[in-house]
């Protein structure tokens, strides 16, 4: 039997920080990281059926970051303004591209992987809906595109 040193277990993901514009910011969930690799279809005799496909570029997905909304601390005021230079009532302002990264730890602390944005940008701004009969905290997420995502682990 194996030692349980040995083991290798999977990671809990609730444990995390991020790092946007050289600011380590906390947050309550960040999702969406992924890529969709895109392939070409190359078609020399007229059968696509039967025509090879060839690696055409990785395309990498929209990711979110969600912080529960605290006066004075708009995620709008901190991330969209300080960090990427847009300011939200103002039209044909120029942003800040920026690379961001997300560490996940383990329970010890410890950096497991690391997930590096470059090229960061947001494309979009929400707040969580109002409900009466709801007791959930009302939640900021911005969302983020990005040229690249690297894989560190």
């Amino acid at each position: 039997m194996a030692s349980t040193n040995s083991l290798k277990y999977p990671v809990a993901g609730y444990h995390f920080k991020v790092v946007m514009g050289g600011t380590e910011m906390a947050f309550k969930e960040v999702s969406g990281l992924s890529a969709t690799i895109e392939y070409k279809q190359e078609n020399p005799g007229g059968d696509s059926t039967a025509a090879p496909k060839k690696f055409d570029k990785v395309k990498p997905g929209p990711v979110s970051f969600k912080k529960g909304l605290v006066k004075g601390n708009l995620l709008s005021e901190k991330i969209l303004d300080s960090v990427f230079n847009l300011k939200m009532n103002q039209v044909d302002n120029e942003i800040s591209h920026q690379d961001v990264t997300v560490t996940l730890m383990n329970e010890k602390g410890d950096p497991v992987a690391y997930f590096l944005l470059t090229g960061a940008y947001p494309t979009k701004w929400e707040i969580s809906s109002f409900d009466a009969m709801s007791k959930e905290l009302t939640l900021e997420t911005i969302v983020l595109e990005c040229t690249s995502i690297y894989v560190h682990t």
